[in-house]
């Protein structure tokens, strides 16, 4: 009863089988084309496909209207609360304060990140942490380093439009800079 009010009752219907579910294969081909976008607009290679689907499919909940009340997102139908978090794109430059104990005594404060996403918890809570890339480990390395980062200690520049450094390698590789 409660899926069905907030419009989350699938109608089921087997694989490969007559009769189809199209709002749910619609849904679901929504989901892979934001995923697409998000992902060739960050740069980063398709290793990163397991961080972009998440963060597409957290975009069209945290974007689009609920199935029930057009006025309310579908975040805030399913959490019954506003989203509190920022609007980052996936891939996005940001800074934030490294704290981490390996961390040399006289380096700087903030490292360079790449936004990956929100830690989401179960029940839908939000608790203000993102998922980030150290951009300087994968960068200097290829190291894979996520971190949990408070949204308060990570910072963006908001006056202008994001910027997207794996974006800008690969494009310039394609032109042979």
């Amino acid at each position: 009863l409660f899926r069905s009010r907030l419009g989350l009752a699938p109608e089921t219907s087997l694989p490969n089988r007559w009769p189809h579910n199209a709002s749910m294969e619609r849904d679901i081909r929504e989901e892979k084309e934001a995923c697409r976008c998000i992902h060739y607009q960050s740069g980063l290679p398709y290793s990163f496909h397991t961080w972009s689907y998440p963060a597409a499919c957290m975009s069209l909940t945290l974007h689009k209207p609920a199935l029930h009340d057009a006025t309310k997102t579908q975040w805030e139908a399913i959490s019954g609360v506003e989203f509190t978090g920022p609007n980052l794109a996936f891939g996005q430059l940001l800074h934030f304060r490294d704290k981490r104990p390996e961390k040399l005594t006289l380096a700087p404060n903030l490292s360079p990140g790449l936004f990956l996403g929100f830690r989401v918890e179960s029940g839908f809570r939000y608790r203000g942490i993102l998922k980030v890339l150290d951009y300087t480990a994968y960068r200097n390395d290829g190291a894979v380093k996520v971190l949990d980062v408070p949204q308060e200690e990570a910072f963006t520049n908001t006056d202008e439009p994001p910027i997207f450094p794996a974006a800008k390698v690969r494009d310039a590789a394609l032109r042979g800079d």
